[in-house]
């Protein structure tokens, strides 16, 4: 409990001191709810409401209004809402550069640490014309490229993607580190995410604005991790995901209603690949295995995996889950295995229905399972986690603050995290 109430005075230490200096701005954000109040005093809370719509820092398309500012469409050099920027006259070519840093606490089964947990480079925007986008991102910290792809748009239903980049399966592994709802992702993505791959996809909108409005992904990649080319089987990993928008609204990657949705946004997706190759699961790092399997030759293991998530976000609240089934099988010993898992998670800005309460407050919560073997009596691994958050400038400038009821392999323990996520 000491390193809870240290760690609950160094956010509000940081909460106080930020307010206080952003209370020397002249220029005081909007209420993101309803007309503004008459003769209202300079607030030091930030809009949750921006006014523009764009495509998100990541590549992934994403119709929720994102905070810009009023440099974003200057030409030449300027310092604008993704960072460092250039935009050519007549706007062909346009390129951000940012750099993203996240500082965090840990302190777990009574080991405590200070980290930067994750550093990295981005640039990315488009080239001679709008429909032609690129992204690369960069981890400082080993350092090596994390994604790098271009896109080129033939239509709003045809996209197509090449490159290295996170894949469009689950919605949690999609959504960047850096616009999590808690500190980090769940137990889950450890042995359910297929991370990062090389490749090409197929992309687009279907059926905009109509009742079955939805995203499609198609995909032929590698199936060998990040900066793999593949294992020589012959045999590539194919991945399909159908998004279905409920209200016609598209629902990009990301987690938490910081832009704030006055209408409803929903969308649940569906999601399967297939995979022959060295490894059973896959991280940042590349290729690896699940526990009990080892190191495989070409083509070794057969991957199935299933996966059905939803998004809703609407008035400040937000409700994200996912439920994923995985079946893998060992070519030269027979041997098979079934793993089954998912998490529920929700937050709320209570601030829609308590003006009194800050604006940038938010309280998260998730509960998480993951079965590493269905067909064996083995303890299921279980999450519980609740948080509180604390934006600055929605996901570029937040503090999260979260506390987890950790049981893996049996054995149940604490841990408590404290971040500070900055972009510049």
């Amino acid at each position: 409990m000491s390193v809870l109430r240290r760690v609950l005075a160094a956010f509000a230490f940081a909460i106080a001191t930020a307010t206080l200096a952003g209370a020397q701005s002249t220029t005081p954000p909007t209420s993101p709810q309803g007309p503004a109040p008459v003769a209202a005093a300079p607030s030091t809370q930030p809009t949750l409401v921006p006014p523009h719509v764009e495509v998100d820092d990541e590549g992934e398309r994403n119709d929720r209004p994102k905070k810009r500012s009023q440099r974003d469409d200057l030409t030449g050099w300027a310092y604008a809402s993704k960072g460092l920027q250039f935009r050519s006259e007549g706007g062909g070519l346009y390129q951000y550069f940012s750099l993203r840093n996240q500082f965090r606490f840990t302190s777990e089964q009574d080991d405590e640490e200070w980290a930067v947990n994750r550093s990295r480079l981005k640039f990315g925007g488009h080239l001679w014309s709008p429909r032609v986008s690129n992204f690369v991102e960069i981890d400082l910290k080993t350092p090596r490229a994390y994604h790098f792809f271009v896109q080129v748009k033939a239509r709003d239903w045809l996209q197509v993607r090449a490159g290295q980049w996170k894949v469009e399966f689950n919605r949690e592994r999609v959504d960047s580190s850096g616009d999590q709802q808690l500190v980090d992702r769940s137990l889950v993505n450890r042995d359910f995410t297929l991370d990062g791959q090389l490749g090409v996809m197929a992309r687009g909108r279907v059926l905009k604005g109509r009742r079955f409005d939805g995203e499609y992904f198609l995909g032929v990649l590698a199936g060998e991790g990040r900066l793999a080319l593949g294992d020589g089987d012959g045999v590539p990993m194919v991945l399909g995901r159908y998004q279905w928008n409920v209200f016609g609204r598209s629902v990009g990657f990301s987690q938490s209603d910081v832009e704030y949705h006055p209408k409803p946004a929903m969308a649940i997706g569906v999601a399967a690949v297939s995979n022959r190759g060295r490894f059973t699961r896959f991280s940042s790092d590349g290729g690896a295995q699940l526990s009990g399997f080892e190191t495989g030759a070409a083509g070794r293991y057969d991957l199935r995996q299933w996966m059905v998530d939803m998004a809703l976000f609407n008035r400040g609240f937000s409700l994200q889950t996912e439920q994923h089934w995985k079946h893998v099988r060992d070519r030269e010993t027979a041997v098979e295995r079934r793993l089954f898992g998912g998490y529920v998670l929700a937050g709320y800005f209570p601030h829609d229905r308590w003006r009194a309460i800050p604006a940038a407050l938010e309280f998260a919560g998730r509960v998480a399972y993951a079965d590493p073997d269905r067909d064996a009596a083995v303890p299921i691994d279980r999450e519980i986690t609740g948080g509180i958050n604390w934006y600055f400038n929605q996901h570029r400038n937040k503090l999260n603050l979260d506390v987890s009821r950790l049981t893996i392999q049996g054995a149940t323990h604490g841990r408590v995290r404290l971040q500070w996520e900055i972009s510049i």
